[in-house]
């Protein structure tokens, strides 16, 4: 635990504040995948992204170390906070924090057979780069088309 406490003392403020935005947003999101259903919630979170033209312009000025650092702090919340999230809830938070940068990233769920059923699985990707899985995700996983959460979904 002393460890633990140390590493977190050397964290920047940037990164305190990330790690902070991801840990209330994971459990936030679950908690609305379990009340909405995946439709009505990812339509909620792009209305609420705060940014509903994104571009790839305002995804260069959010930088890529501002996109890498929001990926490590959720999976460090992820693996380490009290709450732990599925794939989808993990892709959903990632996502949405990064669209609320600017950062048009796309939200993947793909699907591969199991026996007689199916797994499915959830990837964020940017300009074609996976950033919280495996290179290997859309192998593994046949991917349906990029999910682009439409506000209209919530009526």
């Amino acid at each position: 635990m002393l460890v633990n406490l140390n590493k977190l003392r050397r964290l920047s403020w940037l990164e305190l504040r990330k790690l902070s935005q991801a840990a209330v947003v994971l459990p936030l999101i679950g908690l609305g995948l379990g009340c909405l259903g995946f439709r009505r919630l990812a339509g909620a979170l792009g209305r609420f992204s705060g940014r509903g033209r994104q571009t790839a312009v305002a995804s260069a000025e959010a930088g890529p170390g501002l996109i890498l650092l929001t990926c490590r702090m959720l999976t460090l919340a992820a693996g380490h906070g009290p709450y732990r999230p599925t794939c989808l809830v993990r892709s959903l938070a990632l996502w949405w924090l990064l669209r609320r940068q600017g950062v048009a990233a796309d939200l993947h769920i793909g699907i591969k057979p199991s026996g007689e059923s199916l797994e499915a699985h959830a990837w964020v990707s940017f300009k074609g780069r996976i950033l919280n899985d495996l290179g290997d995700a859309p192998e593994r996983f046949t991917p349906f088309p990029a999910v682009t959460p439409n506000p209209d979904f919530c009526r």
